[in-house]
């Protein structure tokens, strides 16, 4: 059964509630090990820059929700998707159009690849 040496009541709970539902029904301990993380997971659990088990908030799980939803892609890096070792990466920078030539300022967050030229719709690439 899944648990936490040392962790918060609420997680080793809810973990071992989904394992032992989990282990009624199918009884693959591999695989119901692997649903009562899922759930801990999908539930905000998560560990801190610390090795702490924390909680996320409702309202931090929604943003996660929509993000994933918007299919947008968060890099954590901050220096663009290559890591920032080339000119134009990072937060900054414009997105061009190869068949127009239109530029438009780059989205964090926004690969360039993902964004359509709003004149003529091809697929943008950074400049």
């Amino acid at each position: 059964m899944p648990q936490v040496s040392d962790g918060p009541k609420e997680l080793n709970d809810l973990l071992e509630s989904v394992y032992s539902e989990c282990m009624k029904k199918i009884k693959n301990e591999t695989k119901c090990s692997k649903i009562a993380w899922g759930a801990a997971s999908n539930a905000g659990w998560h560990k801190d820059k610390d090795g702490n088990w924390k909680k996320k908030s409702d309202a931090e799980i929604r943003e996660d929700e929509l993000i994933k939803k918007a299919g947008i892609r968060r890099n954590r890096r901050g220096a663009g998707r290559m890591g920032g070792n080339r000119a134009g990466a990072g937060p900054g920078g414009k997105c061009i159009c190869p068949s127009c030539k239109t530029e438009v300022d780059h989205q964090v967050g926004m690969p360039c690849y993902s964004v359509k030229c709003p004149k003529c719709g091809a697929q943008m690439t950074r400049k």
